[in-house]
């Protein structure tokens, strides 16, 4: 699956790895301001934190597992494993093979998964007009829905009808995408999901940084 670095409510955005998408006017602070971290509703108990030695970190770690690398003819199975593996989330990359190559999943899977799971169901659109989706996906049973901001003109205006719907709002943004196309609708936002890889396929490479 496409790895990627996500940023929740409460954590600190990892760089982008680029030096371009690291500058900043000057004056201006290096990161988006952030609020501090809180336990998440969909887990019990308070966020896992990324180190045990810094109690005031803001940073949370969330474990989603992607099913375009599961095996799909043991999908239930597979599902079961990362139930009983301590899996957070259960993350589902949607192609459309138009903003990307491939072409993946749909309603049909995101229904099917949630008949195997009770995890909080993740999914990527990796798709052109995300909002024709947003209803059929929710009925589906996804916690969550997550838009490119590079296919969504009016950022904004595309993140509300995901809350609305009773789903987590996120965004993503491809690896030469400035941090500053987010930063009007940071406070829109309960996850930002950053790619260190190009969108589209599994098991890339990280794209190198500086």
């Amino acid at each position: 699956a496409s790895r990627a670095a996500a940023r929740e409510r409460g954590d600190r955005p990892a760089p982008l790895g680029r030096p371009d998408d690291r500058r900043r006017p000057s004056g201006k602070p290096d990161r988006l301001a952030c609020p501090p971290a809180t336990a998440h509703p969909d887990r019990p108990g308070p966020p896992r934190s990324s180190s045990a030695s810094a109690p005031h970190s803001e940073m949370t770690v969330r474990i989603a597992p992607s099913i375009l690398g599961a095996h799909l003819s043991r999908l239930a199975d597979e599902i079961e494993m990362l139930d009983e593996g301590g899996a957070d989330w259960i993350h589902i990359d949607v192609m459309d093979g138009r903003f990307v190559p491939n072409l993946t999943f749909g309603a049909k899977v995101i229904e099917s998964v949630r008949k195997l799971t009770k995890l909080p169901l993740d999914v990527h659109l990796m798709v052109v007009q995300p909002e024709n989706y947003f209803d059929s996906f929710a009925k589906a049973g996804a916690n969550g829905m997550t838009i490119h901001t590079e296919v969504s003109p009016h950022l904004q205006r595309q993140l509300t009808p995901i809350k609305e719907l009773g789903c987590r709002a996120g965004t993503a943004i491809n690896p030469p995408t400035p941090f500053l196309a987010v930063t009007e609708v940071v406070h829109d936002l309960v996850l930002l999901l950053i790619m260190t890889v190009n969108p589209g396929f599994c098991c890339h490479y990280f794209i190198p940084g500086p």
